[in-house]
């Protein structure tokens, strides 16, 4: 690709130089000349400065991003922006920002890891759902002190299977820290569950997913069989996600570890954590009739 652009700008480069002396070669009078190459110099600086100035303000401006999200700009590298820079800003652009982290204690943090392990671990279980792609705690957050990404859709249509899936998913969390803590439990799951009941009702409702196709849920008579559906297909997505989690246990306590440690855990070293040492976890994937 950049070869590519280099060959581009060449030829450019080139047609910019050779346009006016085939141009000049035309003209025969000395002062129409003399007028044309006036003309092009005045042309050639207002573009440079053009130019000059487009690209300081595209500097300047990477650079007020860069801190508005809290990147040390004193401490970069100066000559090069990796991928993990990157990252960087964008796990704060995703999730938001401030200027000073959260003054949580370490059982809180513990908490946080264990929950969203809990989210990574039955997502990457899952055959329909959409990918894992990280796992992040990100102290300075305003609302979201640690979150699961996963990779974009670009279909707007979703298979029963995969959106049951995704209510496993959005109740893992705190399934996990059940299984960890017992009662002793966070209020980090609340808007998981606010996501995790419209999704349901949404399925027997709108979608067509419960026991009968269609409610008219205008009517008393099915506003409480509609209840019923909806709190069924929670507890059977709870019931699912919990054998998981149970038998994923070693595996979330581990990587928890990882992740308050680094931060953010990629989705290619959970799989290779899978693939040498958890190799049984392949296993433990829900199965559909």
């Amino acid at each position: 690709m950049e070869k590519l652009i280099t060959l581009v700008s060449f030829s450019l480069f080139v047609g910019i130089l050779l346009c006016p002396i085939l141009v000049l070669r035309k003209i025969k009078t000395t002062k129409i000349r003399n007028k044309f190459l006036a003309y092009l110099t005045i042309g050639l600086f207002l573009n440079a400065v053009i130019v000059f100035v487009f690209a300081w303000w595209s500097y300047t401006s990477d650079l007020m991003l860069l801190e508005h999200y809290g990147y040390d700009i004193d401490g970069m590298n100066e000559t090069e922006f990796c991928y993990k820079d990157f990252d960087f800003v964008l796990n704060k652009m995703m999730a938001g920002w401030q200027p000073n982290d959260h003054e949580f204690t370490s059982d809180i943090i513990d908490h946080i890891a264990i929950h969203e392990m809990g989210h990574a671990v039955v997502g990457l279980l899952s055959k329909h759902h959409s990918k894992v792609s990280k796992v992040v705690i990100n102290l300075s957050s305003p609302k979201s002190p640690g979150y699961t990404v996963f990779e974009g859709s670009t279909s707007n249509i979703y298979v029963r299977e995969a959106l049951f899936e995704h209510l496993m998913i959005l109740l893992a969390g705190r399934i996990a820290e059940e299984v960890f803590y017992g009662v002793s439990v966070t209020t980090g799951a609340i808007n998981d569950f606010e996501e995790a009941l419209k999704l349901a009702e949404r399925m027997i409702i709108f979608y067509g997913m419960g026991s009968n196709i269609i409610y008219p849920s205008l009517s008393e008579k099915y506003k409480e069989l509609i209840d019923n559906e909806v709190v069924n297909l929670l507890n059977d997505a709870y019931k699912c996600a919990h054998v998981m989690i149970q038998n994923a246990k070693d595996f979330i306590g581990e990587t928890s570890e990882m992740l308050k440690k680094d931060k953010l855990i990629r989705v290619d070293k959970l799989n290779e954590l899978i693939q040498t040492k958890y190799k049984y976890l392949e296993n433990n994937k829900i199965e559909f009739e």
